[in-house]
This record gives structure tokens, sequence and C-alpha cells, in this order.
């Protein structure tokens, strides 16, 4: 196959230079040069995927999860293969897809791999995605995303934006959820996620059950007090969380009394009040 490599310069913290020098090694290995480096926007990264996806039969995106969504969007509805070399900061993706930490390992897994087919998320009829949340999840995001630091994208710096949001930021409010046409009534939600892998960043397993390829939505409900979010996370970094109430279906709406922050693959996205998923069956195929 065909390999090319595209990477986003202004994703997670290592800067451009240092990111061509990360993957040299792999670029050798797939026989592939790397492009997007040279990008100065979202819009530019878009436009250079589909570039490449005209000339190449896989297009391997290395970056964090942000990217790769990014990538993926503007390929939306082709037939072009996407694969993952993790450069960001959370690297969800790396664990769903069980690929190693180290480049050159994941390089030569991709070189090895096959094409496999998954599912994904539509949000709102506007994007694709493969994990999305609504509630204390993007207010964390929107406080990581204007630190200055790059050492606002360690996992530390996360717990404590978590931390600043709930006591300070997010304010919980009463919520409808239709799954599949139940309805389900909440009151004081903190988070929903809606999944197709079991992954947030840095390896907390917070759907144990979601999976990329059974077409259905996954979500986990959560309407706990701090510790009780805290001993979520504590499992998540072990067996798996076990705190709120997980669901499945294929259609899912969500109503809040309140604007609510939402996020898909790691990036703030947008506000509203009014939230829809959907399953878009063998959406896109990813080799690894």
């Amino acid at each position: 196959m065909r390999f090319a490599i595209i990477s986003n310069p202004a994703s997670g913290a290592i800067v451009a230079g240092k990111k061509a020098r990360l993957l040299q090694i792999p670029a050798q290995l797939l026989h592939a040069q790397v492009h997007g480096l040279d990008t100065t926007s979202e819009q530019e990264l878009a436009a250079c995927a589909r570039e490449l996806a005209r000339k190449h039969e896989v297009l391997v995106v290395a970056g964090g999860d942000g990217t790769f969504s990014d990538v993926m969007n503007a390929l939306a509805g082709t037939d072009t293969i996407l694969a993952y070399l993790p450069l960001g900061s959370g690297n969800a993706l790396k664990r769903a897809l069980n690929l190693s930490g180290d480049l050159t390992r994941a390089a030569q897994q991709i070189a090895s791999g096959c094409p496999r087919t998954v599912d994904l998320i539509r949000c709102d009829g506007k994007r694709l995605a493969f994990m999305a949340s609504v509630g204390l999840d993007p207010t964390v995001l929107r406080l990581i995303g204007s630190s200055p630091s790059e050492a606002g994208r360690r996992f530390r710096d996360y717990a404590g934006a978590t931390l600043h949001a709930y006591l300070k930021e997010y304010r919980r409010s009463c919520a409808t959820l239709m799954v599949d046409g139940a309805t389900i009534k909440s009151s004081g939600l903190l988070n929903v996620a809606v999944m197709k892998q079991p992954y947030y960043g840095f390896g907390l397993k917070m759907v144990p059950n979601a999976r990329f390829d059974d077409e259905q939505l996954h979500l986990l409900v959560l309407n706990s007090r701090l510790l009780g979010a805290l001993g979520g996370v504590i499992t998540a970094l072990t067996l798996g969380n076990c705190v709120g109430e997980f669901f499945t279906g294929r259609h899912v709406e969500l109503e809040f009394e309140n604007l609510q922050e939402f996020q898909s693959d790691g990036d703030w996205r947008w506000q509203a009040q009014r939230f829809r998923f959907e399953i878009v069956p063998k959406a896109l195929k990813i080799c690894y």
C-alpha cells in the first residue's frame, strides 16, 4: 500500500521541527513522506489531507486525537484508509487501537496491519467523532485550551482544571435524554459521554464496554458528586470505570435547561441546549 504521513504543526506540546525529527524513522519504515507541518490553519491541513488522499491509499495521521478527527472529517465520504501515529497529549486512540506509544513500533504495526472498518458518531448532523461529551468534560478542555504553557497538557494539569471546573465553572443542569425513543430524566447532570471506544485520554477507561464495530452508541451518564467522580477516575485507571449509568442505542437526543458545552475527540467544539447523536455504521477504515 502507498502511505503518506500528515501532521499538524499546532497540535500537542511538540514543536514542528521536533515532530519532523521524530517522524523520520516511521517515514522510512512506511516508505512515506511527511506533509502538513507547513500548514497554518485547520483549513489548510484539511486541504492537504484531501490532496494526499487522491494520491495515496493510506493516510497516516501523526498527532493527537483532535488532529485525527479533523483529518477524518475532512475526508468524510471518501474511501481513504486512515492510520494513527500517537503524537498528542491524551492519545485516546492509541489505547483504543492497541498501538505502541513508541513511534517506530507503531509504524511497524501499521505497516504489517490491515484495514478494519469502524463505526463513528454523527454529532448534530455536522461532525463525525469516535468520542464526544456534554457537560464537565468540555468545560475542562476550554480551561486547558486557555493555558499558555505546554505544561497545560500534562495529566496533573488536566486534574487541576477538572477540580477548578467542578468547583467554580460548571453549573449542573436538569436534562432529558432520549435513547432510541426511551426517555430518561436527570437532575443535576454532571456529564454525558457518547462513545465508540472505551477510552478518554491518558488511558482512562471510562466506558469499558464501548466498541468500534458493534453499531451501537455507548453512553455514560454521570450525576455523582466529587468523591464519586474521583472514584470513577481511579477505577478507570485500573479495571475500568464503574461509576455512573450506562446505556446503548443508535439514536440519542439530549435537552438541557441551560446552555451546555460540547467536545468531540478531545477538542472543545460549541455550546447548545439540544444535542443529537446517531450511529454511522462502517463509516471509516483504519489500518492498525
